[in-house]
C-alpha cells in the first residue's frame, strides 16, 4: 500500500478517537514524519481541519512553537 495513503488512514483513525494531533504524536505513535503533508492531502480530499499554534518552552526553557490539528469534518 502507498505510504501516503496508509499514513492518511492512520491519521484519520487517530483523530476519530483523539481530539488533536501534533507532529510529535504523529512521529511517536503513528510513525508518520510528514504530518503537514498528509493533512494537506486529507484537506484536498475534502476533509476539514481546525489548526492551532501552540507557544511553549522547550526542556531548556527556550521559547518554541508547534501546530496541532483537529478533524472537524470527515469525508465518508
Amino acid at each position: 500500500m502507498n505510504s501516503k495513503i496508509s499514513d492518511c488512514k492512520k491519521i484519520i483513525a487517530y483523530l476519530e478517537t483523539h481530539e488533536w494531533i501534533s507532529n510529535a504524536i504523529a512521529v511517536h505513535e503513528l510513525g508518520c514524519y510528514r504530518l503537514s503533508g498528509r493533512i494537506y492531502d486529507l484537506k484536498k480530499a475534502g476533509n476539514v481541519f481546525e489548526d492551532e499554534m501552540i507557544y511553549t518552552t522547550d526542556a531548556e526553557g527556550y521559547p518554541t512553537h508547534y501546530k496541532r490539528f483537529k478533524l472537524v469534518k470527515k469525508v465518508a
